[in-house]
């Protein structure tokens, strides 16, 4: 640059400096009342573009997240006389322990703690061992269990990252919240991941994929050793061919698919993907979600079952997945089921289970009015739990949440079997061993056992092979179909991947770090879920 043009540029700008506004008056005190300076024009530009796209984009997406129409409260008749006959019933048995966590049920109410779940605020630890081993809050979450993980993994000289196996899937757990607190349950169309981050070995053939908010995602997949990251959690489903992947770009309401890769890179970095308004959105979907899977829901007429109404189902709740598959068992039998939804201080509605979706949750109807309630949502949970002697096992179990009942409420479900199948767990026996087709299905001739080698699965049964089985647990259910999923033009939807959870811990513990992709090599160690009682002293 000339010294020339520096010295115009100089000159210029002191001129601004020394340039005097213009007064075009005084005030009542005198004081000289001047000329504001005309605002330039870009800055002004930028503000109105940078609002006109906050406000038609960005906003409006992340102001709202989609909620499916799961259930509808209003249609659900609510007998609120069952308030005042639970209570009655409760404080009628102050000695008894309806949850078995070792804590009698008077005790249960002195702290707070719910008497139908052994672990009140999921961290794994009972409520019995908080109180008078750890000297813990029930009710309040903490961490304790990951320290005694952490030490069984150390006196077996393992690290965090030592794969294991839960039923017949290999874990390579990224940290040591995931080892802890997560797990996974063979479902009826995959595999329900709860709490868990890492690498997952899988025994099927084919192409997983993350089945989330009714599109399927792709899973980091290490081919060296056939496994696929997960992160968090989720349902994972199995594809018999390799799926291709678009942009789904929505404008104005139009929807249109991308398949150049770089340029649907470009627009999901700067589009939203989540929320059910704006007029702009952009976000990765396989040919699956283009063209339509073909999502097969058992359903039967809504009738009313036969039931006994015992006052005993004020002391339990069926959350056992063995109680879901006694369900399903039910309707492939062609019987529908009773259920009872109760709630201290709200009351209780009795309903029919009358199918399930693709997914494995439930379709509800109310059992007075026969109106159709729409979904009971079923998520299935695995996790570690220490148990009141002390012993760290393997707990799987589900939550669930209709017509304003659910899980993270403190709502209890039981199911009001006839009399081809009672409380004492006596299962149904379905006419035909063939399970209900479900093209989208991802399942396997996988038994998803515990790990605990104290527990065992009962065997099949069968009177004829061709016309008679007994269903005798929830792993057996979802292990007798084919595992692979075809995609076929349909208009049908699905919302089974949506379902009510509890409370989370903070986020801090469940920071985590991705583990190195599992090396082909990598020895396995069977990781037994059982340990010696629990050295309180040490904590």
């Amino acid at each position: 640059m000339s010294n020339l043009v520096k010295k115009k540029m100089k000159n210029s700008r002191a001129a601004r400096r020394n340039e005097k506004p213009e007064i075009l008056g005084f005030d009542e005190s005198g004081r000289p009342i001047k000329a504001k300076k005309p605002l330039k024009k870009g800055p002004l530009i930028a503000l109105g573009a940078a609002s006109v796209i906050l406000g038609t984009v960005y906003i409006p997406a992340m102001i709202s997240t989609p909620v499916p129409a799961l259930s509808y409260p209003a249609l659900a008749t609510v007998d609120k006389e069952m308030i005042r006959t639970g209570q009655a019933y409760y404080n009628t048995y102050p000695d008894e322990d309806f949850d078995g966590d070792g804590l009698s049920n008077a005790l249960e109410t002195m702290y707070g703690t719910d008497p139908y779940r052994q672990d009140t605020d999921d961290d794994g630890l009972t409520d019995y061992i908080e109180i008078y081993s750890l000297n813990t809050s029930p009710i309040q979450w903490n961490n304790k269990l990951q320290s005694y993980v952490s030490s069984i993994d150390e006196s077996n000289g393992n690290a965090t990252g030592t794969p294991y196996k839960v039923g017949n899937v290999v874990l390579w757990a990224d940290n040591l919240y995931s080892k802890t607190y997560g797990g996974v349950v063979k479902t009826l169309d995959g595999y329900e991941f709860s709490n868990f981050s890492g690498w997952a070995q899988f025994p099927d053939n084919g192409h997983a994929y993350l089945y989330k908010d009714g599109i399927h995602k792709e899973l980091p997949y290490n081919p060296d050793s056939n496994a696929y990251h997960i992160s968090g959690g989720g349902r994972v489903v199995f594809f018999t061919e390799n799926m291709k992947k678009y942009y789904k770009l929505e404008a104005f309401g139009d929807i249109s698919y991308l398949d150049n890769d770089t340029f649907g890179q470009i627009l999901d970095f700067i589009l939203p993907d989540y929320g059910n308004y704006g007029l702009f959105k952009c976000y990765p979907v396989m040919d699956c979600d283009k063209v339509g899977v073909n999502r097969q829901d058992t359903v039967l007429e809504i009738t009313v079952p036969p039931y006994e109404l015992e006052p005993e189902r004020f002391s339990m709740n069926s959350t056992s997945l063995e109680d879901i598959a006694k369900v399903y068992s039910a309707i492939n039998n062609g019987k529908t089921v009773a259920a009872s939804l109760y709630r201290e201080n709200y009351g209780e509605t009795l309903i029919i289970i009358y199918g399930y979706t693709s997914g494995g949750d439930l379709l509800a109807a109310d059992l007075q009015t026969l109106n159709p309630l729409g979904i009971l949502s079923v998520n299935e949970k695995c996790g570690r739990i220490l148990n009141v002697d002390g012993v760290v096992e393997l707990k799987q179990w589900f939550t669930f949440g209709c017509a304003g009942y659910r899980t993270s409420n403190r709502s209890n479900i039981v199911f009001l079997f006839d009399d081809t199948g009672g409380y004492d767990g006596t299962p149904y026996v379905p006419a035909s061993s063939e399970q209900p087709s479900n093209e989208e299905a991802a399942r396997t001739d996988n038994e998803n056992k515990p790990e605990t080698s104290v527990t065992t699965t009962a065997p099949v049964e069968s009177t004829n092979e061709s016309e008679t089985t007994v269903v005798t647990s929830y792993e057996e259910m979802t292990s007798n179909a084919d595992t692979t999923a075809t995609p076929e033009e349909t208009d049908s939807t699905d919302t089974s991947d949506v379902s009510y959870t509890t409370d989370t811990p903070s986020e801090e513990t469940t920071a985590a770090t991705e583990t190195e992709a599992p090396d082909s090599t990598t020895e396995l160690v069977e990781s037994d879920t059982t340990s010696a009682p629990f050295d309180f002293s040490a904590f």
